[in-house]
């Protein structure tokens, strides 16, 4: 059995972080930060799927503050597959120089808005084996995060990895197919990411306890 593991909301809790960092590329560092706005921004953490995905996040929330949507949730949608490429792609980039620059200079502070997630604890401690980490954080960041925390992998994608193989679904098919293992587990908190794996070999279930919100899959006990 290989369990394919996601790791922001599934294994650690990086809200507060994505909240940081993205803050800090999107607006001048100086900007005073409204605690309505942030409250905001957690609930709504569970529509971005990759780093990019965060500027059209602040830019829903600069609408709805503003009073010129309804909805942060519609308009996010909505926008998503129409987004500006050059923008998204810019943003991104500064997104992961942004966290590298932290890691770096305040690592203490940087690690402790990635604490584990009650399952993160449990994975720890039964020493679970054959596991996959896939994720849309960058993999510098993401494996300075396994590494502090001590959690085992056999294998690691990132966020270049995703935008190369352009689904998680196409990730774990190629893993499966090289290494002949026809049984599996998936698990993640977006049900984007889910539905791009549709595979025999495979057990998809969703992380209740991360930022998504679930519709057609199980939830995954432990």
């Amino acid at each position: 059995m290989l369990y394919f593991l996601d790791l922001d909301g599934v294994i650690i809790d990086s809200a507060e972080e994505c909240y940081e960092v993205s803050m800090k590329v999107f607006y001048d560092k100086d900007k005073k930060r409204s605690s309505k706005y942030k409250k905001k921004f957690l609930e709504n953490r569970g529509l971005v799927l990759n780093a990019g995905e965060y500027h059209l996040l602040h830019e829903s929330l600069n609408l709805f503050f503003k009073d010129k949507i309804k909805s942060i949730k519609k308009y996010f949608e909505d926008k998503s597959g129409k987004l500006n490429f050059k923008t998204i792609k810019e943003f991104e980039k500064n997104f992961f120089l942004e966290r590298k620059f932290l890691i770096r200079n305040n690592f203490d502070f940087w690690i402790n808005l990635n604490p584990l997630t009650k399952f993160g604890e449990f994975i720890i401690s039964k020493k679970l084996k054959r596991v996959c980490i896939i994720t849309s954080k960058n993999k510098f960041a993401s494996k300075k995060i396994l590494d502090f925390y001590g959690i085992k992998f056999e294998y690691l994608f990132g966020a270049e990895d995703i935008k190369s193989y352009q689904t998680k679904g196409n990730i774990i098919k190629s893993v499966l197919d090289n290494n002949k293992i026809s049984n599996s587990i998936f698990i993640d908190d977006s049900v984007r990411n889910l539905d791009t794996c549709v595979d025999q070999r495979v057990k998809c279930y969703f992380a209740g306890w991360g930022y998504g919100v679930n519709t057609n899959y199980d939830e995954y006990s432990f």
